[in-house]
């Protein structure tokens, strides 16, 4: 399947923010470019609506790429793995600025399997944050879902809900103001709020 300029766009931010995000986290310092860099595509597949991307914790050759309508897919070397890692698109409403939003895997997933998930609930809108686990087979997750947090959303953007581990181990979540436009509400600058 050849692949389309939007998508090698696509690679190219993600593989930079990969590049950025695996320099901050393993120097402790931001990440720079040491002069002119050329991008190129390194799966051939597409994606549906790739969203995050991000390495295997447990030192394997494997990318993980989180699709908006809920779906996490493997990729190994340039290939695709036939079938996603997890699967909750029943679950996740997708679309705008909603969908499966994050991923984070625990800091001892090498030993443990655990990650972490932020979608948006198709039932009601509200954002999750679930726990899940590896499987047996390491290229699938176990369905089994832990629901940790539910935050009850009033409009359907400004959503943010990235999810990260920091090297304190504790897992950290950016909720977004929950709009709408321009904070009418004022959630930004509250601190009593999870939004914001």
């Amino acid at each position: 399947m050849p692949v389309g300029p939007a998508f090698t766009g696509i690679l190219a931010f993600m593989g930079f923010t990969l590049w950025v995000s695996m320099s901050w986290s393993f120097s402790g310092k931001p990440g720079a470019l040491n002069g002119p860099s050329q991008l190129q595509p390194v799966v051939k597949e597409a994606f549906s609506k790739p969203l995050f991307l991000t390495p295997s914790p447990d030192e394997t050759d494997r990318l993980f790429v989180v699709e908006q309508g809920g779906r996490i897919v493997i990729v190994t070397g340039d290939q695709q793995q036939s079938s996603p890692f997890l699967n909750i698109a029943d679950k996740v409403v997708a679309g705008g600025e909603r969908g499966l939003l994050g991923l984070a895997f625990h800091p001892r997933y090498a030993s443990n399997g655990r990650f972490f998930v932020n979608y948006t609930r198709a039932k009601d809108g509200a954002t999750v944050i679930a726990e899940y686990q590896v499987s047996s087979d390491p290229d699938k997750a176990s369905p089994q879902e832990t629901v940790l947090l539910v935050i009850p959303q009033p409009y359907s953007n400004h959503n943010g809900d990235m999810i990260a581990f920091r090297q304190d181990g504790l897992l950290y979540i950016g909720t977004g103001d929950w709009g709408s436009g321009g904070d009418p509400e004022n959630r930004g600058q509250d601190r009593e709020e999870l939004l914001g």
